[in-house]
């Protein structure tokens, strides 16, 4: 399983997720004050969470309607039934309870999921295809209502059409996986790519397949071995991913543990609370006894025994520049409308200064790392730095440089802000308590 989604509703004081019931089966709902605890209410037809009683799911994707004025009264689902090939259900709902369908989608693979790109003002399909084994094609489209019929040919060879792009596979770099027998057993494919803005830029999840096939899987009762990996993106298409460590990997069969095998993200990828990045993921932990026959369907054991858990990162986590012991970072020219610098860093054990640099390279009067009120011995996700200089108002809309001065500290990121309690005005992906929308602002 991919998809799926778990937003922040800042109407309704809640977390909602919308999950899929079953391999392959039917879509509930649950809610939560706090992410941790859930209740399943009973807006189904029969009394039960079931939201689309007469619609099977193998992929989904919920989105807020980023492109209207009321994003939580508009509602966005695209379902894939699975199959290859396939096309997808498209509904819409003004409280994510009641659906009215909208159309069938252009032919795609299974495990295709949609996002939706607000820098670009698109909403993107994530379509499952195989030009490089399990990879993935590109379609965009400004209207979410219009978006969806597109023309791709699934037979081989795979190229380019006016609607549809190559996107995205697995290259050299993702390594197989060596399982327990010390053998290798498929080149690493990409199995299902989805993204989210996050401040100024889109955060992608990509679920890697590294180890078993489908084959060997079936005939154990296992699930197969994926894991969650990191991706960003200035424009929503050309992604890069600097560190192709696993951020989220399963626990391996034989290990009993719920995520043994499976992991998948959700396509809302995650909610901010308390400061941290909560990323819910699936697993799944199989069952040796259901594997007969051995083959990849419903009724076998690498089916068995999913469940949703979540993990968490420090707000800006997913990289720091570290300073060991003293070290400057300076930045390229940054243009901005604010007045305010807020920096996330780690300085527990030593300090933070900046400094704001004139086209020499030289500090403004006023605006040195000596004039600078620093970070020091505090960890902080959002903390503002002072100048004797003033607030940066002066300097707004003006290409300038900052140098931040360190001395053993970790910082993850900074911001201009338009106001002294620090409101970024960026993207909060699936949003949070903190957030009155889709923004911090």
């Amino acid at each position: 399983m991919s998809g799926g989604g778990v937003w922040w509703d800042p109407t309704r004081r809640k977390f909602r997720m919308w999950y899929m019931s079953g391999w392959g089966g039917r879509i509930g709902l649950a809610e939560s004050k706090d992410g941790l605890v859930w209740e399943r209410p009973p807006v189904g037809r029969d009394g039960d969470n079931i939201v689309l009683p007469d619609q099977r799911a193998d992929t989904f994707s919920v989105f807020p309607g980023y492109d209207t004025d009321a994003p939580y009264a508009n509602w966005r689902i695209c379902i894939s039934p699975g199959g290859n090939p396939t096309r997808s259900a498209e509904y819409v709902s003004a409280d994510g309870i009641r659906w009215r369908f909208l159309r069938r989608t252009g032919q795609h693979g299974d495990c295709t999921t949609m996002f939706c790109n607000p820098f670009l003002g698109k909403w993107v399909w994530s379509l499952r295809a195989g030009w490089r084994h399990r990879s993935r094609i590109y379609h965009a489209h400004r209207d979410f209502y219009a978006g969806g019929g597109w023309h791709f040919p699934l037979g081989r060879p795979q190229t380019n059409t006016v609607d549809c792009a190559l996107w995205l596979a697995c290259d050299n770099r993702d390594l197989p996986r060596t399982m327990g027998d010390g053998k290798t057993y498929t080149n690493s494919q990409l199995y299902n790519v989805d993204a989210v803005p996050y401040e100024s830029i889109m955060v992608g999840l990509f679920k890697i397949l590294c180890g078993y096939e489908n084959d060997i899987a079936a005939r154990a009762g296992m699930p197969k071995t994926t894991s969650i990996h990191f991706a960003y993106s200035r424009d929503g298409f050309h992604f890069t991913r600097p560190d192709r460590t696993p951020a989220i990997d399963e626990s391996g069969w034989g290990s009993g543990a719920w995520d043994s095998g499976y992991v998948g993200n959700i396509s809302s990828c995650f909610a901010i609370k308390d400061e941290r990045l909560w990323f819910y993921y699936v697993g799944a932990r199989g069952d040796a006894t259901q594997n007969d026959p051995p083959r990849c369907t419903i009724a076998n054991g690498m089916h068995y025994n999913f469940s949703v858990g979540v993990a968490t990162l420090r707000r800006d986590g997913f990289a720091g520049m570290v300073a060991d012991g003293r070290g400057e970072l300076v930045t390229r020219p940054v243009t901005f409308s604010g007045a305010h610098l807020f920096v996330n860093a780690d300085a527990r054990f030593g300090e933070v200064a900046a400094e704001v640099l004139d086209e020499k390279g030289e500090p403004y009067p006023g605006y040195s790392a000596a004039d600078c009120k620093a970070l020091a011995r505090t960890d902080s996700t959002k903390h503002a730095l002072a100048w004797t200089g003033g607030d940066l108002s002066r300097f707004a809309g003006k290409p300038v440089r900052f140098r931040f001065k360190m001395k053993v500290a970790t910082l993850f990121s900074f911001w201009v802000s338009k106001k002294p309690t620090g409101e970024s005005g960026g993207y909060v992906a699936a949003g949070g308590p903190d957030y009155k929308g889709l923004r911090d602002e």
